[in-house]
């Protein structure tokens, strides 16, 4: 069991990234396009939501199957810095629910998806396998 959760977390940060790669792209394009608000811009930001929380669950179910024990530095390098990336993704989200006029919901997504793409970027363990099958 703690082999298949750990694949598929491993698995599932790919899909992370290119739903994140989508959401900053349209963020970004209507936030220097001069674009309004469509609903594939809001779709692009859920996706890239939903595909966080689900893997910030299979890293909470990885914790409960590995235990707690043995994380030493763990915490710092990736748990914590996660959890604020999964923070921010829901602080974008809740910035493009709001009744603002585009430009602005543009901007803070692009803000806060930007500060998400950072911390997760620096707290990927980009030592462990791309692909571990």
């Amino acid at each position: 069991m703690l082999q298949f959760v750990l694949v598929l977390h491993s698995l599932v940060r790919w899909v992370v990234l290119l739903a994140l790669l989508f959401a900053l792209f349209r963020a970004y394009r209507g936030r220097f396009g001069g674009r309004e608000w469509e609903p594939v811009d809001g779709r692009a930001l859920l996706i890239f939501t939903i595909s966080v929380d689900v893997q910030m669950l299979l890293g909470i179910v990885l914790l409960l199957l590995k235990g707690f024990a043995n994380l030493g530095s763990f915490w710092m390098d990736h748990i914590i810095p996660m959890v604020v990336a999964v923070v921010f993704t829901h602080i974008a989200s809740a910035q493009a629910k709001k009744d603002l006029a585009a430009e602005v919901k543009f901007r803070k997504v692009a803000l806060w998806l930007t500060l998400a793409v950072v911390v997760i970027l620096v707290s990927i363990p980009w030592t462990r396998p791309l692909l571990p099958l």
